[in-house]
């Protein structure tokens, strides 16, 4: 539940990851990239709650996370906020992550393995399968759409409404934290 209005969903695509999870029989590996405040995060959320499958939040690797993800006995999905701050590369944690993906640890409940990431610091062997991440989005700036229509919701002054649409669009990150602040 969204106590606030979301700008920018990403609806074609979240349609188009629910098809393909339904016409599929393996897991399904999602990733989100981009810098803060890009809808990341609640892309990945809305998405989550539309599968209508428990979500775990998965904040940090630990010894025997593939033998718990295994032991799962119904289909969920794995949610990995800021992935690449959690499962460092260089220690290996990503390792186990590879094996319950590619269903080394046997399981007939399928996994929808869902990563968001600011930096795209993963191992690349986690792209490229199917069975792995399938589906990477890249989040950037905000859309003239995304900008208009909260602006028409919250500015005061609607005249002002070109001006600030010219600022955001002179700079090099816009985020909707950035324009809600201005």
């Amino acid at each position: 539940h969204f106590d606030f209005k979301i700008y920018g969903t990403e609806s074609r695509l979240i349609n188009h990851i629910m098809k393909t999870y339904e016409n599929t029989s393996s897991n399904l590996g999602i990733l989100f990239n981009g810098v803060k405040g890009t809808g990341k995060t609640i892309t990945a959320k809305i998405l989550a709650n539309k599968m209508g499958l428990p979500v775990i939040l998965v904040n940090s690797p630990y010894p025997g996370l593939a033998d718990f993800i295994a032991k799962i006995n119904c289909p969920c999905v794995l949610f990995f906020d800021e992935f690449e701050k959690n499962f460092n590369t260089e220690k290996k944690h990503d390792l186990d992550l590879l094996s319950v993906m590619d269903g080394v640890y046997n399981s007939s409940f399928r996994r929808i393995f869902l990563l968001t990431t600011n930096k795209l610091f993963i191992n690349e062997n986690l792209i490229g399968r199917p069975s792995r991440i399938r589906y990477r989005k890249s989040f950037g700036n905000l859309q003239v759409e995304v900008i208009k229509e909260y602006l028409e919701d919250n500015l005061k002054y609607k005249e002002y409404t070109n001006d600030i649409i010219d600022f955001i669009d002179s700079l090099s990150i816009s985020t909707i934290d950035i324009l809600k602040s201005i």
